[in-house]
């Protein structure tokens, strides 16, 4: 009875081993074949194929579209500012040629 717990003992001690360690446990019916000893490798893990939840998705892509939307307004405020500067450009060549005077720039009057 002794014998019996304690080989008990011994067996589950192995496969806890074997389950902590990777091993594929041991046959045991009398032959004397090396149990296989299975290697433990990192696996790559890519995280790009990783479904994320979808409030996470949602949250992905409303920081997306705010990014986009902040993007836009800043291109537009940029635009804006580019063409009051060239509206003022216009407008100060037109003030220099209207003060200038010349032949491009008299009324011609007509012959009589």
């Amino acid at each position: 009875m002794e014998r019996m717990a304690k080989d008990s003992l011994t067996q589950m001690r192995e496969l806890a081993l074997d389950l902590t360690q990777g091993r594929e446990s041991a046959q045991t019916n009398g032959t004397t074949e090396t149990p296989p000893i299975w290697s433990v490798r990192q696996s790559e893990y890519d995280y790009d194929s990783t479904p994320l939840s979808p409030g996470i998705e949602a949250v992905l892509e409303r920081e997306l579209e705010e990014t986009a939307q902040a993007r836009l307004l800043r291109e537009r405020e940029e635009l804006q500012r580019h063409l009051l500067e060239k509206q003022a450009e216009m407008d100060r060549l037109a003030s220099e040629t209207s003060l200038q005077e010349g032949p491009w720039n008299a009324v011609e009057e007509p012959p009589t």
